[in-house]
């Protein structure tokens, strides 16, 4: 634990370190990439010392940029090795006069090969470099996996309410009613039973479900109850019309008493 928070501690000291180092190496190249061709042409005695700063700080350059020569190294080689090609053809007899600025090209051509990669990884998302790795060697894989595309707090993600609902027994005791709850939850036995329930078929279902139920008679097939006719007797009992009894009342009567009186 104390190991792991000592590295921690170094880490941005490592980095400044880093950092300074590689603004040396630059400055020494491109200073020395300048001064020699003045050294050489002017018969100084430092251009020796010149050319040795350039040797020492061309190869710290390119040792601290890796990634950079390695991913666009070849095009940009090529690309030298055409230019370096067209100079020679062109100078004719004075290419010894080529030899001093070999060094201000070499420098010319680190940079744009350095300014290249860092365009194309700021456009984009990019994996850790060599030197990062190395820095985060006391880090664990999921840890430095995070750090190349995503960041921490991405994968800290709060549940859904019912991943999160569904882990608390709790939360299925106070909805409703007690019931029986699957393996996650408390189980609690109901009280209810459905086998003093009376199934009943409605007409909507369809026929596969209402051959479960055989005995049962839907509304629609029950016949209607039939009225009751009352009809005469054929010996004239029964209910009569009682206009016919008051004109048979009526007859009679007059039968009884005729018009004409007394005969």
């Amino acid at each position: 634990m104390e190991r792991g928070d000592a590295h921690r501690r170094r880490q941005p000291q490592r980095q400044e370190l880093r950092h300074a180092v590689k603004i040396l190496a630059c400055g020494g190249m491109i200073g020395t990439a300048l001064l020699y061709p003045l050294a050489n042409i002017e018969g100084l005695w430092f251009r020796a010392v010149t050319r040795s700063i350039f040797i020492l700080s061309a190869v710290g350059f390119h040792a601290l940029h890796l990634e950079p020569f390695i991913t666009f190294g070849p095009f940009t080689a090529a690309a030298a090795l055409f230019l370096l090609l067209v100079a020679v053809l062109a100078a004719g007899s004075s290419r010894q006069e080529l030899i001093p600025w070999l060094p201000l090209f070499i420098a010319s051509l680190s940079l744009i090969t350095v300014v290249i990669y860092d365009i194309s990884q700021r456009m984009g998302p990019r994996p850790l470099s060599n030197a990062e790795l190395e820095d985060l060697s006391g880090v664990s894989i999921d840890a430095r996996s995070d750090g190349s595309l995503r960041t921490v707090s991405t994968q800290q993600r709060p549940l859904p309410p019912l991943e999160s609902n569904r882990l608390d027994s709790l939360y299925f005791a106070r909805h409703g009613p007690s019931s029986r709850s699957s393996h996650r939850t408390e189980t609690n036995v109901t009280e209810i039973s459905l086998s003093s329930v009376e199934g009943q078929c409605r007409p909507q279902w369809d026929a596969q479900t209402r051959s479960y139920f055989p005995e049962t008679i839907l509304p629609e097939q029950e016949d209607p109850e039939e009225p009751i006719i009352r009809s005469a007797s054929p010996d004239g009992q029964g209910n009569s019309d009682p206009d016919s009894d008051l004109d048979s009342d009526h007859g009679s009567v007059e039968s009884s008493h005729p018009l004409l009186g007394p005969q």
